[in-house]
């Protein structure tokens, strides 16, 4: 669930570090420019705002109104006429609604396969963060059981193309304050190794000559992403 203050360091994270643009660069050879992208899941859709400019069109798919409203407001304040936000559960789109599937740490290969294959037409572009990542912090449980080998691997037996590839971007946090830092430590509930989150961060943020925020707490995220291809030459 999305609070206000996450929503906020959600968004000052991507803006600092350029991850969004970061992940968009490793998409680009899967997207084609006259490809219909649909992102199930979207959040707040900073990935969508970057892919805008070089697909055809894009959808961004979420269920919670507050994130899709802003993202909604971006784009227009963008210019971005080719994306589209949508407020619904993804499992009402219709068949073949999209080129590709875009699904950035979100949904169930080995529960949803074959209904993510029902709604593109070409390929499903799967962004995971690696096991060790998300071992460090919050995660599902389902993501934890199912590291993307093993999704992979699934998608291989029922007689997919598949292709991972491995890569890492920097997202770390800037914060105004220890308070604030000392907020965001628990609310993502980050492993701190038996330390206190105020002694976890001493040891580990950096002082940046920022006014507005000048506490930095590094994050160079490993991600996984799988390419899984819906029609191919066997």
């Amino acid at each position: 669930m999305w609070t206000n203050e996450s929503i906020r360091w959600y968004l000052r994270a991507g803006e600092r570090t350029g991850y969004y643009r970061q992940l968009a660069g490793q998409l680009r050879t899967y997207i084609g420019p006259e490809d219909h992208v649909a992102d199930l899941g979207c959040g707040l859709g900073q990935i969508d705002l970057e892919i805008a400019s070089r697909a055809g069109r894009v959808t961004s798919v979420d269920t919670e109104e507050k994130v899709t409203e802003i993202l909604k407001r971006e784009a227009d304040r963008k210019k971005l006429s080719n994306l589209t936000v949508r407020c619904m559960d993804w499992r009402e789109l219709e068949e073949e609604f999209c080129d590709v599937l875009l699904l950035c740490s979100f949904g169930r290969i080995q529960e949803d396969l074959e209904d993510f294959l029902r709604l593109c037409r070409k390929r499903i572009l799967f962004l995971r963060r690696s096991q060790r990542e998300m071992e460090r912090g919050f995660a599902a449980p389902y993501h934890l059981e199912n590291p993307v080998e093993k999704e992979e691997a699934f998608a291989r037996e029922v007689g997919l193309k598949t292709c991972v590839r491995r890569f890492q971007a920097e997202f770390g946090q800037p914060f105004s304050d220890m308070e604030e830092a000392v907020r965001f430590i628990r609310h993502y509930q980050v492993k701190t190794g038996g330390l206190s989150p105020e002694e976890y961060l001493r040891r580990h943020l950096e002082y940046k000559k920022d006014g507005k925020f000048p506490l930095y707490l590094p994050n160079e995220k490993e991600m996984y992403l799988l390419i899984i291809e819906k029609n191919f030459e066997k």
